[in-house]
């Protein structure tokens, strides 16, 4: 690509439900975690796996879990199962 901007790829599935990835410079793909619908209605889309944590504890705590970068050091028996968790709740990174 001639742009630092990436491509944007969007699906509307026959339910409605938005499925979305972007494409940098380099060829490599990023999920697009948030899809607006821009018309006489504002729609946000929230990605079905997200779903589940919204349905939980709001829309308010899923965007805060996903702006969190969370590090690491010696994951092993214990710790899969931790970082296995934070991902189902969307923490970003």
């Amino acid at each position: 690509m001639d742009t630092d901007f990436p491509g944007i790829i969007a699906i509307m599935l026959p339910d409605g439900r938005i499925m979305a990835r972007a494409v940098n410079r380099d060829g490599n793909f990023t999920e697009v975690t948030s899809v607006s619908v821009v018309g006489p209605d504002m729609n946000e889309e929230i990605p079905e796996y997200k779903m589940r944590t919204a349905q939980t504890f709001g829309k308010g705590t899923t965007e805060k879990l996903s702006s969190l970068s969370i590090g690491f050091v010696g994951v092993s028996g214990t710790g899969i199962p931790v970082v296995e968790q934070l991902h189902r709740l969307s923490v970003g990174e």
